[in-house]
């Protein structure tokens, strides 16, 4: 049967009332039909991989199998480690290809990725991706990036898929402690890399850039990753042009580094040519924007040049902040007027938890999309946050939200000075906001007469924790109270109660 097709791939796995076709190795197996290839477990191992059922795959490759395959392919990798004499620009050999191409195969399974990671397998990767470099310390070589960033990404997705249950942040720790991580942010230099490749990167990017707190561990100036990563930026391949959203993707993970790290100063690169150098001289050089402070340039031809995209996001701050807070008034309103009851419900569970008042809370609101595109403060039921003032004002700034914006080369928390003033000026009747919005991050207390009272608190709270909507009619008409009654007592009913969690393999 021909294995190179989904049927002959399929049929052959459900003849085989035990299979064991590994650990008797393929030569032996003379049914098996390759069409114009070497009979070899490599060659079986992909085509498999590649073309069975994934169910199949599952139920008739015993965890044996898998094991033997992936020993026989550690040893041959670790042979390719001791080949001598390569140089970078040297191309594969159809061995090499061979190997990696079906480990990157096998890879689309859990069972493989997850004896792969309890393995030495990408310790022994990362040696070979590093000996195939020639040792130079530079970039990987071109025609083994692709190679490199197939399995990586293939184990990723593979380890992260919702039957598989591990989380991003847990494979990226996987991948660093083996050092695969950091030759994987190097290969993203290669010149060459499929369509699909490349939306898959920048997926696994996104969710690189969630995981803040192994960024901040693994990302910072000196650390190997870090340094991998702004060295790619600097872009001495010329490939910018190519893959600029990939780009985009790495600068938006600096930015995010620097910010959670405000002793390292943040690297900036030229906001028009979008030039980068790590070096301190070119970083020194840059002119930056004496209005807002925020754009760079390299050449006062590239702050001309830039000036009528800059104009438009460049305006003078007293300005800006009328426009700001006239917008973000507008939705913060209709944010209350469509949501009130579940800031409401948030709002009473936060003052028990923290024994303080509604006027010692701070609404945090975000209307930046994420890295998925989401925009939290517009989804049903929205994402949001209500926490003590205090946690703003006293001491370091909450990690949560993460907002941060650069003054003069530093990274400051923009919001605890006005923060500290708005209170001080708040009437009993008063609710505080914090809000970020493609106009920056404003924060500003909003009159709520009756609906932002103590006593409207304690209204809520009798309806929530014993069914009594009686407290409600005193402070509402009898037409909002009966709403207001019916939206807590469907919200209360749908309760999410259930966290559903499974372990990886």
């Amino acid at each position: 049967m021909d294995i190179s097709t989904k049927k002959g791939s399929n049929l052959f796995l459900q003849g085989e009332s035990s299979f064991d076709f590994f650990t008797t190795k393929v030569m032996e197996l003379e049914h098996i039909r390759l069409k114009d290839r070497d009979r070899s477990i490599e060659v079986v191992a992909q085509l498999l991989a590649k073309n069975a059922n994934k169910k199949l795959f599952r139920e008739k490759i015993p965890v044996l199998e898998i094991e033997c395959w992936l020993q026989h392919s550690v040893s041959e990798i670790q042979k390719l480690v001791t080949k001598p004499n390569w140089t970078p620009e040297e191309k594969l050999q159809e061995r090499e290809i061979l190997v990696l191409n079906q480990c990157s195969a096998m890879f689309l399974h859990a069972v493989p990725v997850a004896l792969a990671f309890e393995s030495n397998f990408f310790q022994v990767l990362t040696k070979y991706t590093t000996a195939r470099n020639g040792n130079s310390g530079d970039f990987s070589s071109e025609h083994i990036c692709e190679h490199v960033l197939s399995i990586v990404w293939n184990a990723f997705i593979t380890s992260t898929s919702r039957s598989n249950g591990w989380s991003a942040k847990t494979a990226f720790k996987q991948l660093a402690a083996s050092g695969i991580l950091e030759e994987f942010i190097r290969c993203l230099v290669s010149p060459k890399l499929e369509p699909h490749l490349s939306e898959g990167i920048d997926t696994m990017l996104q969710q690189l850039q969630l995981c803040s707190n192994f960024l901040k561990n693994k990302f910072k100036i000196g650390d190997s990753c870090g340094d991998a990563l702004r060295a790619v930026l600097e872009d001495k391949a010329g490939i910018r042009k190519t893959r600029d959203h990939i780009f985009q993707r790495l600068e938006n993970i600096v930015l995010s580094v620097d910010s959670m790290c405000p002793t390292v100063k943040p690297k900036q690169w030229c906001s028009h040519c979008r030039k980068f150098e790590n070096s301190k001289d070119f970083q020194e050089s840059l002119m930056i924007c004496s209005r807002c402070r925020n754009a760079s340039y390299c050449s006062r031809e590239c702050q001309v040049a830039d000036w009528n995209r800059h104009s438009r996001c460049c305006s003078s701050a007293v300005r800006s902040m009328r426009i700001s807070l006239n917008i973000l008034s507008v939705r913060v309103g209709n944010f209350m007027k469509s949501h009130y009851a579940t800031m409401m419900i948030k709002m009473v569970e936060q003052c028990d938890k923290t024994s303080l008042k509604m006027q010692d809370m701070i609404i945090q609101l975000d209307y930046m999309p994420n890295e998925i595109g989401v925009i939290p403060a517009l989804q049903d039921p929205p994402i949001f946050k209500v926490a003590p003032i205090r946690d703003h004002i006293e001491g370091a700034p909450p990690p949560e939200p993460n907002w941060y914006d650069s003054r003069s080369g530093k990274y400051t928390y923009l919001c605890i000075d006005p923060i500290k003033n708005l209170k001080s000026k708040q009437r009993p009747d008063h609710v505080t906001f914090l809000v970020r919005s493609e106009e920056g991050i404003q924060c500003f207390n909003i009159e709520m007469d009756k609906r932002g009272t103590d006593e409207t608190v304690s209204a809520f709270r009798s309806a929530l924790q014993d069914s009594d909507f009686e407290p409600l009619t005193r402070i509402f008409d009898n037409e909002e109270a009966t709403q207001l009654s019916s939206q807590i007592q469907n919200m209360h009913l749908h309760q999410d109660s259930e966290d559903s969690s499974s372990s990886f393999r």
